[in-house]
């Protein structure tokens, strides 16, 4: 398997500048088979999972 393009702190960084707040929680995980990053992020007292492609850094989820 190719190493990832992406890391996890820059998978943050992107994360963090599509939705704002403040990352809480980066892991890499296993979805569908494949390795992503997810991302958690607090923003005004709100949640947001955000899952990233460490092939290309695209967010996975909307």
């Amino acid at each position: 398997m190719a190493e990832p393009v992406t890391s996890l702190k820059r998978a943050s960084e992107i994360a963090q500048q599509a939705f704002g707040g403040q990352v809480v929680k980066a892991e890499e995980v296993e979805f569908d088979q494949k390795k992503v990053f997810v991302i958690r992020i607090v923003n005004d007292g709100r949640v947001r999972d955000v899952m990233i492609d460490p092939a290309n850094g695209a967010i996975l989820n909307p």
